[in-house]
């Protein structure tokens, strides 16, 4: 029986950006497996023999994690990575057999699989990390003193000898592969290329070490614990094919050796004295964190043969003033932080095979005032934050970076004195917060294949005085504009078919808004305090068919027939207006638009209505009465919230949906909607404060709400589906659903006290979170006919047990949803 745990019912706002994997069904191959550009993200299936489709590129971390069926799983070559923990657990895993062309085993991806004694791994398997097969009968029973896969990959040493002589046939010595701490001496032979990450770990007796000329890469601490390496005094330690491993030396000004291949993680990390370095002409790799902290280090210039600079190898060097590459530079990659917090780099040119500035690797470089890419870049992408915080960078010349495809999240953000940027033609992608802050930028060229201005793009460039949107973009994200107080005309391309929340708000300057012909949707406070909203003449301001605000003074106010939609907030905190009359021709009433409207009295909606927005008419204090119409299609969460007037509401004969929350609350004192109100779409009203009776039931058989005071109940046969949140924090403690309902919406019963719930064969689907928080569970009775299950359906947190037992057939779905998921199981015929 599955314990969940339980941690005061404290939950963080996590929903606000969702991945959302497909329910559990079984009804077809491709419902089993969550797949999304390629990649296997979870396995829903209960097969006992698994086939991964040949689709998938990589198996995600966790994807197979806890099943408690599978007993053999063969892996095609069209997968390259198994990730990290990605079959941890499977308890009845016998099986595992990976075709050629898998290439990558992360650490503990088969790790405590307790009954799995049979492992084919492909010559192709290139690198095994730590744990991988930890706690297996395969790795335990392991006959031979040396565990050898795939292309000659050593994961695991079970000899008892100090003494280690590695086979020939060992190419790689995989992470973590031999800890033995009695270990004294090992000789490796001819033929061996990497020994990974920790690769002697825990080795502290290790003395005597011989590593061939063959070996080109050594991974972080692979001899950290070893006397060998701790008591090795030699000024510049180097091993294998001209690797750099320690330094301890104590000058001002060193001089690489041309034989030096490959500088190894940390060599001459925090080393305070260090103020010059010459690098061999031959190296080839920076390896990580190779020179971080080396505050005095003034310049370097890295040779021609350097591909690699390694995440954060330079940070923190805070004298380093210049960089530069030699001629015909080969160099592809630099890495995550590499010049971070360099605070007196001056300019950066980067080498024509570059393919990726990576992650922060420039980030807060203060004194950065110019880069540029060579001719003929190979550069395809700026990544997240690499120039962040460059605060003196005046001038990018991107002119060269033809291949340029994507500029990430906060790549220029902060750099206050960039005053201009033209962006190449291929580029497609500009991330979150690109250039947000830069206070001086005037001038912006967008390329013409861009698709989307995403969120705070030019958030607060308070310089940005004119910008042409090109025809390619189809949506202009939250803030993407706003604060740009220069600003003084826009034209939106009649691609563009959204317009999100407070895009253009604060451009104080902006006075003409034209084009828009494709918009669908413009967000709350989008033109807000512009020049164009604040002296438009008429008083209905719209842009196309959208109503974007009202200025008018009449109290009773009839909309345009032109409108189709009612923008979000176009009438928000109106405290004059006390009617509306909303024509056949609107279709959309957006968010907030009538919130706070105090004085509003009374709303005539017309057929032909089909949504109303989240928070449309919250707060309208004085309204009594609604009638909705039957073209009705969606409700927005707290649509009619806290409208303390409004007493009767004639709700459509059809079926209305509603709109997810997709928040969760700190603790149960603050609810996500009144205990059975769904969605909040009505809370607080006397509509449901005084409604006739227990059960609240649309028309077309959905069950809002339960206000009644029993103990145990049995849902009217007329319900067909009960509405998200019906009831969330209820004092219920037993509850019957009946076959007539098919469907018991997301969070339905979420915090609430239920103990025990009867479904009756004929309903189908148990949505997302419907029991989530509902710790007084301890049994439900599910049939054969659910058959879609959606996820954390009894979610909890993390430290108070509690014990779930689902009553099902055999072999029913139920009964594997069970299994899969670890909850008790109680057979019934």
């Amino acid at each position: 029986m599955k314990k969940i745990k339980l941690a005061g019912l404290i939950f963080t706002i996590a929903l606000a950006v969702t991945v959302v994997i497909p329910t559990y069904v079984k009804a077809v191959e491709n419902d089993k497996f969550a797949i999304k550009d390629g990649v296997l993200v979870k396995y829903y299936g209960h097969d006992k023999n698994v086939v991964v489709p040949d689709t998938v590129k990589e198996i995600d971390a966790l994807a197979f994690y806890d099943n408690p069926i599978i007993k053999q799983v063969t892996i095609p070559g069209t997968v390259k990575n198994i990730d990290y923990r990605a079959f941890e657990s499977c308890d009845a895993l016998k099986s595992v057999i990976m075709e050629e062309g898998v290439h990558n085993i992360d650490g503990a991806a088969f790790q405590y699989c307790k009954e799995l004694n049979s492992v084919d791994i492909p010559d192709s398997v290139e690198s095994v990390d730590a744990d991988a097969f930890s706690e297996t009968p395969w790795l335990n029973n392991y006959k031979g003193d040396y565990v050898i896969v795939g292309d000659g990959v050593l994961i695991d040493y079970k000899g008892t000898s100090t003494s280690l002589t590695i086979p020939d046939s060992v190419k790689t010595i995989a992470e973590s592969a031999i800890h033995n701490n009695k270990i004294t001496k090992v000789i490796m032979k001819k033929g061996l290329k990497t020994i990974q990450d920790d690769g002697f770990a825990g080795c502290t007796a290790l003395k005597t070490v011989t590593i061939p000329s063959t070996v080109t890469s050594i991974g972080y601490d692979a001899f950290s614990d070893t006397k060998w390496l701790k008591d090795n005094k030699e000024k510049f330690v180097i091993t294998g094919d001209g690797i750099l491993l320690k330094y301890n030396g104590k000058s001002k000004s060193i001089t690489l050796s041309n034989k030096v291949k490959v500088i190894a993680n940390g060599v001459f990390g925090n080393n305070i004295r260090l103020e010059n370095v010459t690098l061999s002409k031959n190296l080839t790799s920076i390896n990580g964190s190779a020179f971080w902290g080396c505050s005095k280090l003034s310049k370097v210039t890295f040779p021609s043969k350097l591909k690699t600079i390694g995440a954060s190898s330079f940070l923190g060097c805070k004298s380093l003033t210049a960089v530069s590459f030699q001629k015909n530079s080969v160099c592809t990659d630099i890495g995550n932080n590499a010049f971070k917090d360099c605070s007196k780099l001056s300019k950066i040119t980067f080498p024509a095979k570059l393919k990726v500035v990576s992650e922060g690797s420039f980030i807060n470089c203060k004194a950065l005032k110019q880069i540029s890419f060579s001719s003929k870049s190979a550069c395809t992408t700026i990544e997240n934050s690499a120039f962040a915080g460059c605060t003196g960078l005046s001038k990018i010349s991107l002119s060269n970076a033809k291949k340029l495809t994507t500029i990430g999240e906060d790549t220029f953000s902060g750099c206050k004195k960039l005053t201009t940027i033209a962006m190449p033609a291929a580029v497609k992608n500009i991330g979150y917060e690109a250039l947000s802050d830069c206070k001086k930028l005037k001038t912006v060229t967008l390329p013409c294949n861009i698709q989307a201005i995403g969120d705070y793009t030019f958030n607060n460039c308070a310089s940005l005085a004119s910008v042409k949107l090109p025809s390619s973009i189809t949506s202009m994200g939250r803030k993407a504009f706003y604060g740009c107080s220069s600003l003084t005309a826009i034209d939106i391309p009649a691609g563009v078919q959204t317009i999100d929340d407070e895009v253009f708000e604060d451009c104080t300057k902006l006075k003409t808004v034209t084009g828009g012909e494709g918009l669908t949707s413009v967000g709350y406070k989008a033109f807000n305090n512009t020049s164009w909203v604040n002296k438009y003449s008429g008083s209905f301001i719209k842009l196309q068919d959208i109503l974007i605000a009202y200025k008018g003074k009449a109290t009773a106010v009839s909309i345009p027939d032109s409108i189709s939609t009612i923008g979000a907030g176009a009438f928000a905190k109106n405290d004059k207006i006390t009617d509306v009359t909303i024509p056949s021709s609107v279709k959309v009433i957006g968010q907030d638009a009538f919130a706070g409207c105090i004085h509003l009295r009374t709303v005539s909606f017309a057929e032909g209505l089909q949504d109303i927005g989240k928070y449309a008419f919250h707060q309208c204090a004085a309204l009594k009465s609604i009638s909705l119409p039957e073209s009705l299609k969606k409700y927005g969460q707290g649509a009619f919230e806290e409208c303390t007037a409004l007493r009767e509401v004639k709700l459509p004969d059809s079926h209305v949906d509603y709109e997810p929350v997709y928040w969760l609350p700190d603790d149960v004192s603050d609810p996500p909607a009144w205990p059975g109100d769904s969605y909040g779409v009505f809370k607080a009203t006397p509509w449901l404060d005084y409604y006739d009776g227990d059960f609240i039931i649309t028309n077309d058989g959905t069950l809002l709400a339960y206000k009644g005071t029993k103990k145990e109940i049995i849902i009217p046969d007329n319900v067909t589906s009960i509405a998200p949140f019906a009831f969330s924090y209820g004092s219920v403690d037993k509850v019957t659903v009946p076959k007539t309902v098919k469907v018991i919406g997301e969070n339905a019963f979420s915090f609430s006290s239920v103990k025990n719930v009867v479904v009756e064969d004929g309903v189908q689907q148990i949505c997302d979170n419907a029991f989530h928080g509902a710790r007084l569970l301890d049994d439900i009775d599910i049939p054969e006919s659910v058959t879609k299950f959606g996820q954390d359906i009894f979610y909890f947190s993390d430290e108070e047990s509690v014990e779930i037992t689902i009553k099902c057939k055999k072999n029913s779905e139920a009964y594997y949803f069970a299994l899969v998921n670890n909850y008790g199981v109680n057979l019934r015929n």
